[in-house]
């Protein structure tokens, strides 16, 4: 059969999915054994990437990630997946999005010869095999440190939980019991004036601990194994010990 000479013969023999000249397939499309012309581009289809995030996720966060993949997950946010739940995910995924109680490991990471990355929800990947990773060119991504004010609100909410015995009496006053507006049993500390002392508060939680601190007029001490510069102690009200 003849074809056009204006167009442009193909001698591809890829695997890409291509558009047939009527001329050159019968009646299923197969990879040409000689020259055919294509009366269109060759046209590549790539697949989306398969990602699959071990816990849920903010929803706004998987929104964005199905704007470019195809997401699957763990849906349950009680349940942490083990190590087998892990290795069956990983073969049939791109890329593992996991989380900070996720141990991911050496034997994980191989479960699948094509995996193409792993994005871990955490500052540091402490329990990612990087060495494991690297050795296959699987690149390892980890977050900004986004929960430095998070971390130490929740460290002042204890700190204070503790010291006024807030948890003790939601549990009486649930269990029904009430022992009086002004009653002693429940009596519980000051926190207000008083002095904090913060190991290795030199770093970002613990000067944003005491940040806080300084609004209940403690005083603030830290230890670290390097001391910041006195302006910035003079700036957080600390004193190095």
């Amino acid at each position: 059969m003849q074809h056009n000479a204006s167009r442009t013969a193909c001698r591809s023999r890829s695997t890409v999915s291509l558009e047939w000249c009527a001329g050159c397939t019968d009646a299923r499309p197969r990879i040409p054994t000689r020259p055919c012309v294509l009366p269109m581009r060759l046209r590549v289809f790539p697949m989306r990437l398969r990602v699959f995030i071990t816990q849920p996720i903010a929803r706004s966060a998987i929104e964005r990630l199905r704007s470019v993949a195809e997401v699957d997950g763990n849906p349950d946010a009680l349940h942490t997946m083990t190590k087998d739940e892990l290795l069956a995910a990983v073969r049939e995924h791109d890329i593992l999005f996991c989380l900070l109680q996720d141990h991911v490991d050496a034997d994980v990471i191989s479960a699948n010869p094509k995996l193409r990355a792993i994005a871990s929800m955490k500052i540091t990947p402490s329990d990612i095999d990087v060495a494991a990773a690297t050795a296959r060119r699987i690149p390892v991504t980890v977050i900004p440190p986004l929960v430095t004010e998070a971390t130490a609100d929740l460290h002042f909410g204890l700190l204070l939980a503790v010291a006024r015995r807030v948890v003790e009496g939601d549990r009486l006053l649930r269990a029904g019991v009430f022992p009086g507006a002004q009653s002693t049993h429940l009596e519980g500390a000051f926190v207000w004036g008083k002095t904090i002392g913060l190991v290795g508060g030199g770093g970002r939680i613990g000067r944003a601990v005491a940040r806080r601190a300084r609004g209940f007029s403690m005083r603030i001490l830290y230890w670290g194994p390097r001391r910041i510069s006195e302006s910035e102690e003079r700036e957080l009200g600390v004193d190095y010990v």
